[in-house]
């Protein structure tokens, strides 16, 4: 017996096509397959019209946002005039009577003590009958009541029970 040679995996090796036909074949009876057609760009199932569209849309949204951004905001507007104010003591007139020692705290030269010793004196003795009557509260002489005065107005209607 001959021995016939094995082949292993490793030495067979695909088929390869060649450039000639196969053997009984003319060259002019071979066909080729059409190439298959070019896949249409698409990004999400939209054809590319659609996508077009979509992208003008969110465009027109983008600069709808903007345009009105800069018109609610003011942009390339002068500054208003309060910017510009110099500061000037505010004009606050407090009714001793009605006013809280908070309130009375925020005057100009009278701290959270005076202006409790003041509400303190009004519910001892009762409302004041003249912004004078404010001197006789402990701490505020003369030289308090006059820096005071332009700030206190008495109302005529009587002041708020609890």
């Amino acid at each position: 017996m001959t021995e016939q040679p094995t082949s292993s995996a490793s030495d067979q090796s695909p088929a390869e096509p060649s450039g000639s036909p196969a053997p009984g074949v003319a060259s002019s009876e071979i066909q080729t397959a059409p190439a298959a057609p070019k896949p249409l760009p698409i990004i999400g199932d939209l054809l590319p019209p659609d996508q077009a569209f979509v992208a003008l849309v969110i465009v027109g949204v983008f600069l709808t946002v903007t345009l009105q951004s800069i018109r609610y905001y003011g942009w390339g507007r002068p500054p208003i005039a309060i910017v510009d104010a110099q500061g000037q003591p505010l004009q606050l007139r407090l009714d001793p009577n009605r006013a809280n020692w908070f309130e009375l705290s925020q005057l100009d030269g009278l701290g959270e003590t005076l202006a409790k010793r003041i509400v303190a004196y009004r519910e001892a003795h009762g409302p004041f009958q003249t912004i004078g009557d404010i001197s006789k509260v402990d701490g505020i002489g003369n030289k308090k009541l006059e820096q005071l005065a332009p700030y206190l107005q008495l109302d005529s209607s009587p002041p708020p029970s609890k």
